[in-house]
């Protein structure tokens, strides 16, 4: 870890946990955290789009990476939140809710960071390559400019 490393993820981090609480204050205190699951959700959007157009480029592989992905959407979304208001709706024996809520989490967040990497790839025209976390290091998975996404083909005669 560099110092230069550990700015670009702090940095991300503030803004991530401010933008968060800002979340949950005009959300408020309600029954069910939806503060915590539209954070989630929303964050697991923005990773997909940010990772579909961004994962090939340089200045992501520099400091992005570290300072959107680790820092700013790691503080961001909330899987400790998460876990806790799950923990505490078993607690209170509410089951079921505890249940769908964390179905609810799960489903709908692999659904927004596959489409979210689907609108970056579509965004950056296919020309990134896609990536997969394995172990602590980030590993090229896929070349996503194999298929065409159809918006970089040339016009039709």
């Amino acid at each position: 870890m560099t110092a230069t490393a550990l700015f670009w993820v702090v940095i991300g981090g503030a803004l991530g946990a401010t933008l968060r609480y800002a979340v949950a204050v005009l959300i408020g205190s309600q029954a069910f955290p939806w503060a915590t699951i539209l954070s989630n959700i929303a964050g697991s959007l923005i990773i997909g789009v940010i990772w579909g157009a961004c994962a090939d480029q340089a200045w992501f592989q520099g400091w992005g990476r570290l300072f959107l992905v680790v820092g700013l959407l790691g503080a961001f979304t909330t899987f400790s939140a998460f876990a806790l208001e799950t923990l505490l709706l078993l607690q209170s024996d509410r089951i079921l809710m505890a249940a769908l809520y964390c179905l609810a989490t799960l489903m709908t967040c692999l659904l927004a960071v596959w489409f979210g990497m689907r609108l970056g790839q579509r965004a950056s025209c296919g020309r990134n390559r896609a990536f997969v976390l394995a172990g602590s290091n980030y590993v090229r998975y896929k070349n996503a400019s194999s298929r065409s996404r159809g918006c970089c083909r040339a016009p039709r005669r």
